[in-house]
């Protein structure tokens, strides 16, 4: 009486992948790479962006101080000046 076995039992039997190849390794490194540069290009063309507004908003500032300072020392004159009658202190003041 024979004894029946199947075929691929008789096969050499093929060992299951254990890791990943260098191929798979190299490939998600290069897509983890460039995924970082972009990230890092995003960050820093923020930050860019941000130092720019900062520098707009205080060259706004300093100008505006400026303005208020030299309508501050106007007024001074003028309230200053005995020359001037009431209606002309409040017209250019």
């Amino acid at each position: 009486m024979s004894v029946y076995t199947p075929i691929l039992s008789t096969l050499p039997l093929q060992h299951a992948q254990a890791g990943f190849n260098l191929i798979e390794i190299m490939i998600s490194l290069l897509i983890f790479s460039s995924l970082s540069l972009a990230l890092t290009q995003l960050q820093l063309n923020s930050l860019h962006a941000s130092i720019q507004s900062y520098q707009e908003i205080y060259q706004h500032l300093q100008a505006q101080n400026a303005q208020e300072l030299r309508w501050a020392q106007r007024c001074e004159f003028v309230s200053a000046s005995s020359l001037l009658n009431d209606a002309e202190r409040v017209i250019s003041c």
